[in-house]
């Protein structure tokens, strides 16, 4: 894994090759380790170690990508000379202007070395192997753990340097019961102490035999509780269709026309911030810019949206650092946090007359994205509260809801949060107690 040192000195041998070219180099390291397993077995360790560069070249209006993993001088000046030439035969286009200039330098190349300790492959294996030892034998445990070490590095011809170390634990277990019951765990963080894997284990255990003998509820509108994983997945297609400067414009947005007015219910405060101890520390975006901490949600006012270059440009307004190297998404937010409340669980089931909690959703889509109505499945540990009490398990259900709606009628907020997957890094998310979610269909 090259250290910010060994990836500035490779930067600088591919912005040689420039000559009279506008040039961004990104240079991405991925030491990925994944041990995965099924049937309480460990069945596959596989490594890989790659290093890729995606070269941005520029001229006249004119823009041309190419990667290699070649990093040869002799290839490199080839590559971008042939690069060169072809760059010139694309047609100009107004989108593409200089590539940023300033600050000098923004690097990150602080990880925490014990990540990679505790986790090498005779710790996954072991930390396996003792988990696994103390599931019962009508239990069996499939999933995976994964040792990711990464660092993205960027330069440009104007002269700016990007160094950020990425390195993250990533495990994920199903669990299932001799019936065919399953339960459901996860942890994901960049700190050793944050993945208890016989935590997670007995976790996603006790869930899988709380739900056995499922039984089949009528759809309808219930009042639920969400389980972190479960805010997540309805946090990242909410992020993936609505936060970006370009899905306003595009007037996609259920936020778009709507920045200045209040959203949700006041309980609601959704931040993007990379300098959050609980997110993954990535201060720069894809196109160099300083990652900007966004106020995105206020007491549930809509504040700030996230800007690429480009959208920025288009709007008037001033880059967030939020690009993720594809203008048609135009800003993505990666460190997402939403703010605490002061309920327990087990104070959020006790004041529930009638309603269900809900482990994670899973096939989430966007039926509209103006609207916010997604629709998706409950999986791995769904129960029936009545009376303050979870009552049963449930057969898996179809929701299909205005999410904006239910964002309005949150009537409770954990007092602790959890680190949870989404599309890129992770989010930092409570439970949440909604009223009047809407499920519309039972998988059978």
């Amino acid at each position: 894994m090259l250290k910010k040192s060994g990836a500035y000195m490779v930067l600088d041998r591919i912005l040689s090759t420039a000559g009279s070219l506008d040039m961004q180099v990104i240079l991405k390291g991925e030491n990925q380790e994944l041990t995965r397993f099924a049937g309480s077995e460990i069945h596959q360790n596989v490594a890989s170690d790659e290093l890729e560069a995606e070269i941005t070249l520029h001229k006249d209006g004119r823009e041309l990508k190419v990667t290699t993993n070649d990093f040869d001088n002799d290839s490199l000046r080839k590559l971008v000379k042939e690069a060169g030439q072809r760059l010139m035969e694309l047609p100009e286009s107004e989108r593409v202007k200089s590539f940023i200039s300033e600050p000098a330098d923004i690097s990150s190349d602080n990880y925490f070395k014990e990540l990679e300790r505790e986790f090498n492959i005779e710790n996954r294996a072991q930390k396996l192997k003792a988990a696994f030892g103390e599931l019962d034998s009508d239990l069996n445990a499939a999933g995976s753990l994964e040792l990711n070490q990464n660092f993205m590095a960027l330069g440009n011809t104007n002269g700016i340097t990007r160094y950020s170390r990425l390195d993250k634990v990533d495990f994920k277990t199903v669990i299932t019961e001799q019936s065919g019951a399953t339960g459901y765990a996860a942890a994901i963080s960049n700190r050793a102490e944050d993945i208890d894997i016989g935590k997670e284990f007995k976790r996603a255990a006790d869930k899988a035999r709380d739900s056995r003998d499922a039984i089949e509820i009528e759809p309808g509108e219930y009042d639920v509780i969400l389980e972190p994983a479960a805010v997540g997945g309805l946090i990242s297609y909410l992020s993936y269709i609505g936060f970006s400067g370009r899905s306003v414009q595009e007037g996609m947005s259920f936020l778009a026309d709507r920045l200045g007015e209040q959203v949700f219910g006041d309980n609601i405060t959704l931040v993007d911030d990379c300098q959050d101890p609980n997110t993954i520390d990535f201060p720069f975006d894809f196109q160099g810019a300083k990652r900007q901490k966004l106020n995105i949600i206020e007491n549930g006012v809509a504040k700030e949206l996230a800007y690429d270059l480009e959208s920025a440009r288009k709007a008037g307004v001033e880059t967030t650092g939020h690009s993720v190297g594809d203008p048609s998404v135009g800003g993505f937010p990666l460190h997402l946090v939403m703010a605490n409340g002061e309920a327990e669980l087990g104070e959020m089931i006790a004041g529930t007359e009638k309603g269900l909690l809900i482990t994670r959703f899973h096939y989430i889509n966007v039926i509209n994205p103006r609207k916010a109505i997604l629709t998706g499945l409950t999986r791995d540990g769904t129960f029936l509260i009545e009376n303050g009490r979870v009552k049963a398990p449930v057969k898996n259900l179809r929701f299909t809801q205005n999410i904006v709606e239910s964002l309005n009628q949150v009537e409770a907020i954990s007092s602790s949060r959890e680190k949870v997957g989404g599309f890129y890094g992770y989010m930092y998310l409570p439970a949440l107690k909604v009223n009047g979610f809407n499920f519309t269909g039972v998988s059978k």
